[in-house]
């Protein structure tokens, strides 16, 4: 979400104490907030209550129950910790069969197995987005002595199923 859409939300209900209870504002910035390419997946819910008067000042879906993302993350937080311990470290492993000849050709395969690392790939960061995961994938070849490879290279994703949501739950 721009920060300005940000803003002008919580600008706009910090208002509404002050200035009455004008909420079209509101609701416009609410709902063009809504609207940004990074909110395309996430939930909303909106109340905004006086509790002087005992009324609803502002309401958008505030009838959807929602857990709140902060609390949720501590609850895997937890969860990973209790299982996997504070020390561990996802690892993706390279390995090759075959052998490298003097002008750096690998004559055999290159295996890539995944072990769930959920930011592998991900263009949220800069050091796990694509671009960057493939110069980094390219630099540990050259670093093993490989230039070319004479084979196929395979992903090997099996740890896990094809389910990439829990069919217990919600998803749009």
């Amino acid at each position: 979400m721009r920060i300005r859409s940000f803003l002008a939300v919580l600008f706009t209900l910090a208002s509404l104490s002050t200035w009455g209870q004008n909420t079209d504002f509101l609701d416009y910035s609410v709902r063009r907030a809504r609207l940004q390419p990074l909110m395309s997946h996430a939930s909303l819910s909106i109340c905004v209550y006086n509790v002087t008067d005992d009324t609803v000042l502002y309401a958008l879906d505030a009838d959807h129950a929602l857990l709140p993302a902060a609390l949720n993350k501590l609850f895997t937080t937890a969860a990973g910790f209790s299982r996997l311990g504070k020390d561990f470290r996802f690892k993706t492993q390279m390995v090759y069969s075959g052998t490298i000849d003097n002008r750096g050709v690998l004559h055999g395969n290159l295996y890539i197995i995944g072990q769930g690392d959920p930011f592998l790939g991900s263009a949220r960061f800069k050091s796990t987005a694509p671009d960057t995961l493939f110069l980094q994938i390219a630099e540990n070849l050259r670093n093993e002595g490989i230039r070319r490879i004479d084979g196929h290279i395979y992903t090997d994703g099996s740890l896990y199923d094809d389910e990439i949501v829990h069919p217990t739950w919600q998803w749009p």
